[in-house]
């Protein structure tokens, strides 16, 4: 940036892990940085899914580890 040249730095999911859900989310998100720079053509995007609302939540704690299955 000091120089002059625009730059983004990602850091997405769990290191060493190959996770596609974050790369495509990730590439998905640069395009579209990309294209309102007019850099790239715009694409059509997808109508958003309603968010799904929770009405309640519980914390269960334990003392000590292994698997919880609910």
């Amino acid at each position: 940036m000091e120089r002059g040249i625009p730059a983004i730095t990602i850091e997405v999911g769990d290191p060493q892990r190959f996770q596609s859900r974050f790369i495509k989310a990730t590439r998905n998100g640069i395009w579209s940085m990309l294209a309102d720079a007019k850099m790239l053509p715009k694409r059509k995007q997808a109508e958003p899914k309603p968010p799904i609302m929770c009405s309640s939540s519980n914390w269960i704690y334990t003392d000590r580890g292994g698997l919880l299955e609910v």
